[in-house]
C-alpha cells in the first residue's frame, strides 16, 4: 500500500504526523486517543495536547501502564480498558470498552495515535464520523485492513 489516506464510510485514516494533520484539520473536533507513551496525570495530557495545537471541542486520553483515561481533568481507572496483543496491534483496546468511551463524548471523533483503529470503529458504531491518525507507516496498513475486513 503506499497510499497516505484511506476511506471507508465515515472513517478516514491518515498516515502522518499528528502536529502536522491536526493543523489541516477544522478545530473543534473531539480527540479520543490512546498515546504510544506513559500517560498518567492531567498535567501530562496537558501538555501533550499544548503540543499538539489543536483547538479541541473535547478530549479523552487513554492512560497507560494502568487501564483508565482522564476525561474534563477526571481521571478514571476502568479496567476492562486493558490492552491485548493482537494481529493488528501489539496493545489493542476492548472494541466495547472503547463504545462506552466515545458514547461520553459528541461530535466527530479524531484519533491522533489511532494504532489499529479501535476507537474510530467504536465511532461508527455509533454513527459518528471519525479521523484516526497514525505514523508508522506499516500500523497504518494493518489499521486499514482490520476496517476493510470489518465494514468492506
Amino acid at each position: 500500500m503506499t497510499n497516505t489516506r484511506f476511506t471507508i464510510d465515515d472513517i478516514t485514516v491518515i498516515c502522518g504526523d499528528a502536529m502536522t494533520v491536526l493543523r489541516t484539520l477544522p478545530s473543534r473536533y473531539t480527540i479520543i486517543t490512546d498515546p504510544p507513551f506513559t500517560m498518567m496525570t492531567a498535567p501530562q495530557c496537558t501538555e501533550m495536547l499544548t503540543a499538539l495545537c489543536y483547538d479541541a471541542s473535547d478530549v479523552l486520553v487513554l492512560t497507560n501502564p494502568l487501564a483508565g483515561y482522564i476525561h474534563r481533568g477526571q481521571f478514571t481507572i476502568v479496567p476492562e480498558l486493558s490492552t491485548a496483543a493482537t494481529e493488528f496491534h501489539r496493545h489493542q483496546r476492548p472494541l466495547d470498552a472503547m463504545v462506552q468511551l466515545v458514547a461520553l463524548t459528541e461530535g466527530t471523533v479524531v484519533d491522533c495515535f489511532c494504532g489499529s483503529g479501535t476507537t474510530l470503529l467504536a465511532a461508527h458504531s455509533l454513527g459518528r464520523a471519525s479521523i484516526g491518525i497514525e505514523l508508522d507507516r506499516r500500523t497504518f496498513e494493518r489499521c486499514c485492513q482490520l476496517l476493510e475486513n470489518k465494514l468492506g
